[in-house]
């Protein structure tokens, strides 16, 4: 029994041994990243809605690798990304790694360099779906998300960052 024994853990160590290969990454880490910036704006179309939602909107926006402020010369195309019900700006960035990901298609020469956007459009109620809440005669009652992010949060990107208005 013991002999059975000894050879049935040589088997799952030989096995194991051979799963446990080296990975090869799909990005090469010597080459530069992209980054994570973080605004917090406060949104006028948010602002003075029925519910009080809090006006103050965090945004976060993706570079990618090589992108410089100071070059004025080069703009680039932006990818708005819009949460569903229940996320917030940093949906993407977590659970789908909106860096890397980016990263690795720029590299791979699948995509061109872009600008990516994902702001907070949440509400009290969970979420907003992008469109400007009824007015009813004493303002909307949750706010006017279509206008924050078709009006302040584009003019906030294009007026920050080097891109294709």
């Amino acid at each position: 029994m013991k002999k059975y024994a000894l050879i049935l853990a040589v088997a799952v160590i030989s096995v194991a041994g051979m799963q446990c290969s080296e990975q090869v990454n799909p990005v090469d880490i010597s080459q530069p990243t992209g980054y994570y910036y973080i605004h917090d704006f406060f949104s006028n179309s948010i602002d003075g809605d029925i519910m009080q939602d809090f006006p103050r909107r965090n945004v976060v926006v993706y570079t990618p690798p090589g992108y410089d402020p100071a070059d004025t010369s080069t703009d680039y195309p932006v990818l708005y990304l819009l949460h569903g019900y229940g996320g917030n700006e940093e949906y993407f960035k977590g659970l789908f790694g909106v860096a890397e990901t980016m990263d690795e298609l720029i590299y791979a020469g699948e995509i061109d360099p872009m600008i990516v956007v994902t702001a907070d459009a949440s509400n009290k109620l969970g979420g907003s779906f992008y469109t400007n809440s009824p007015d009813f005669g004493s303002g909307s009652f949750a706010g006017l998300m279509q206008e924050f992010i078709t009006d302040e949060l584009l003019a906030l990107i294009d007026s920050v960052y080097n891109t294709i208005p």
